[in-house]
């Protein structure tokens, strides 16, 4: 738990730190990505290209207008001037509106990360890694949802919460987020894999005695696709649940 300025001086360190990525939670809803982008473009020596990636384009507009207000609407791909020499650029979380952006930018910030799953969320950060980004910040809205594929990539955390400023609005908050459901389950598992959480689940064709495809469990929670495949050789094996064979072609797994 942080008050907001133990968030900014938080902020601020993971800037001035080696650490790649930051998780910002909390139940300050809707202030926490507002903090984050104020606080990376006045630090010193700020980014040159800072990357905001929103969940949808209708929300662009309601995320940032209170921060950095213009007189029209945010566009994907154009840049805009912010105070300390830093130029800002707007997507979404969706592939077809980033083929505008920089193919460098040096800050990314992702709000609200609870729109992301496992796939998409693994999509979204490979894709800022290979944007050359030496900064990518997550920040969430409720915390209500599963976000746990994040953590095979070790963040820094940081909790802003509205304690002491609404304690009763941050209690609100905490008791809607203690009645989430965490995990996301694959929906029509057969019966043989039903019992297994779905986070160590994958789909691989069997070259023992089933011969086909099959659900196995991985040896640690899958991770996304993209960081499933790039993977090194042995860091992930999966046992077929169906007869016990174990594999360790990590590039030739997938989820439906």
């Amino acid at each position: 738990m942080s008050s907001n300025q133990e968030a900014i001086s938080k902020i601020i360190d993971f800037m001035a730190s080696d650490h790649k990525i930051l998780l910002v939670q909390g139940t300050n809803q809707n202030e926490k990505h507002s903090l984050v982008l104020e606080v990376i473009v006045t630090v010193p020596n700020p980014p040159k290209t800072v990357l905001f990636r929103a969940n949808s384009k209708r929300n662009m507009d309601s995320f940032l207008n209170t921060i950095f207000p213009i007189n029209t609407r945010y566009e994907t791909g154009k840049p805009y001037k912010l105070r300390g020499g830093s130029t800002i650029y707007i997507d979404t979380i969706n592939r077809a509106s980033q083929q505008k952006s920089p193919r460098q930018v040096d800050v990314a910030v992702v709000y609200p990360v609870d729109s992301l799953n496992v796939e998409s969320g693994d999509e979204n950060l490979h894709d800022l890694l290979n944007r050359g980004a030496r900064k990518i910040i997550f920040v969430s809205w409720t915390d209500n949802v599963d976000i746990s594929w994040l953590d095979m990539h070790n963040p820094m955390k940081i909790t802003y919460d509205a304690i002491e400023e609404n304690p009763a609005y941050h209690s609100r908050v905490k008791e809607a987020v203690s009645k989430a459901r965490r995990q996301t389950q694959i929906k029509n598992l057969p019966s043989y894999a039903a019992r297994i959480s779905s986070e160590y689940l994958v789909k691989m064709l069997c070259r023992g005695k089933c011969n086909g495809g099959r659900w196995a469990k991985l040896n640690k929670p899958y991770p996304g696709l993209r960081t499933l495949h790039n993977a090194e050789l042995g860091e992930y094996t999966a046992i077929c649940l169906k007869c016990g064979y174990e594999a360790d072609d990590n590039y030739n797994w997938y989820r439906p």
